[in-house]
């Protein structure tokens, strides 16, 4: 159901997603990607869900706090 969701943004906003979904300690638990997308984003994805975790925070959030 979720691939099936992912697969219709695509095709409505033409864009490929990586979506990377983690528990509350950052341990992996599910991970979907959409074909086209660059290798290298499937890292990224893996390792921002893991920092949103770890730290308690929107992945938006944290980079304001970043820069401030």
């Amino acid at each position: 159901m979720t691939g099936c969701r992912i697969s219709g943004t695509e095709r409505v906003l033409g864009v490929v997603v990586c979506v990377s979904i983690v528990d509350a300690a950052a341990y992996p638990v599910a991970f979907l990607r959409m074909d086209g997308l660059a290798p290298g984003c499937i890292d990224v994805c893996n390792k921002k869900a893991r920092t949103a975790a770890l730290f308690h925070m929107d992945s938006a959030d944290f980079a304001l706090a970043a820069v401030s």
